[in-house]
């Protein structure tokens, strides 16, 4: 089992959590499964108990996640689904009633996001040396929303 990476104080992580715990589903990108064998679940605060949740992977080559991988998460709690295409992603979890998703994923699956406007709010944690606590929160607004 690979080591677990954090890029982040404390804090940051710990405000990482507070959102993972907000989230009734988790997004992410087959790039960071294979890299980085993260774990999804709460674990620097307090869960609620018995929340059910879900953990979309995006794979546009459509290659198949680790069943280990797969295994891990299943027994932390989530249902493992795995997509394509991102639109299909956010609109099955929205028929399976996800009201609040959260995006943890590397550069291109973020970019992605960005660029097709999939989102209302970003959390960005900024690794620096003299500020190791630095986050960008901001809001998106639209005609839509």
């Amino acid at each position: 089992e690979k080591e677990q990476k954090t890029f982040t104080s404390e804090s940051s992580l710990r405000e990482a959590h507070l959102e993972r715990r907000k989230s009734d589903a988790i997004l992410t990108g087959f790039g960071t499964v294979f890299s980085d064998s993260p774990l999804f679940n709460v674990r620097h605060v307090t869960d609620h108990s018995n929340k059910k949740r879900w953990l979309a992977v995006l794979s546009q080559s459509g290659r198949k996640l680790p069943s280990d991988w797969v295994s891990r998460q299943q027994e932390l709690g989530f249902e493992v689904l795995a997509f394509t295409d991102v639109t299909e992603a956010l609109k099955e979890l929205g028929q399976r009633e996800a009201l609040r998703v959260l995006v943890e994923a590397g550069p291109s699956l973020s970019e992605v996001i960005t660029k097709n406007h999939l989102w209302d709010e970003r959390l960005i944690f900024l690794k620096d040396s003299t500020h190791p606590d630095l986050f960008l929160r901001e809001y998106a607004c639209s005609l839509e929303s």
